[in-house]
């Protein structure tokens, strides 16, 4: 996707060592981590989507807050049930990366990531206790997904503020492909869907058009539906 980088403004100055990015870091703690959660399991079989000792500790049901476990509102963001569900997300978080790292700097990117992978791990413990059917996945969920999709709504939401119509980009049918899909494999709905809202709010502040420099105001945005995404789990918990 090319779409959005001569649309989103000059890019910030760098706050990293060339070559280095918020994204590649992400993308390295997410590998890291899946190697620990492989040694911790003592498998070599890193293709099959099992889910292991590891898994278990980090992922997310709503089972495991209510014994007071919130850690894994985030953790489940970086645990991935094989190496194909892992290269699929890091894959798709370098690329979203190229796109808005340089208008938003790795800070507010990274805020952006984070709250959105929070923002799916809320909708997916609200739907949990909700219990609807269909759209309500009661096992143990994890994967990045949820902040890969928080990047796209940002992203959609970004060109849209700037009137560029994003079926008319390669975003629109990326996006319509992958909710498609969320729906009829039912892939964690609730954190794809959850992920998606909260990038949206996040990036329609992040992203919006300016004539000068983004003032530091606007990392409340991120960090404001991240807090909203815990509320919503904690409440949706209490009511388990």
């Amino acid at each position: 996707m090319t779409c959005a980088r001569s649309s989103s403004g000059p890019p910030r100055t760098r706050r990293l060592p060339a070559g280095w990015s918020a994204a590649k870091v992400l993308v390295g703690v997410h590998v890291v981590v899946f190697l620990v959660g492989l040694v911790s399991r003592g498998s070599v079989d890193v293709w099959q989507g099992t889910v292991g000792r590891f898994e278990y500790d980090y992922g997310l049901n709503v089972a495991f807050l209510v014994r007071g476990e919130w850690y894994r509102l985030l953790t489940s963001g970086f645990v991935h049930f094989g190496i194909l569900h892992l290269a699929m997300n890091m894959f798709a978080l370098w690329q979203l990366g190229r796109e808005l790292e340089a208008p938003l700097g790795p800070t507010r990117f990274t805020l952006l990531y984070v709250s959105s992978i929070l923002g799916g791990a809320g909708l997916v413990v609200a739907l949990q206790v909700v219990d609807i059917p269909f759209l309500s996945q009661p096992g143990l969920q994890g994967g990045a997904s949820g902040g890969i999709f928080g990047l796209l709504g940002a992203l959609a939401i970004g060109l849209r503020q700037r009137g560029i119509p994003i079926m008319q980009t390669t975003l629109g049918p990326v996006l319509v492909i992958n909710l498609l899909l969320t729906l009829s494999l039912q892939l964690s709905i609730g954190g794809h869907l959850g992920g998606l809202l909260a990038g949206a709010a996040a990036g329609s502040v992040l992203l919006r058009p300016r004539n000068g420099p983004a003032p530091a105001r606007d990392l409340w945005a991120p960090i404001g539906v991240g807090f909203a995404a815990v509320v919503l789990a904690v409440v949706a918990t209490a009511l388990a």
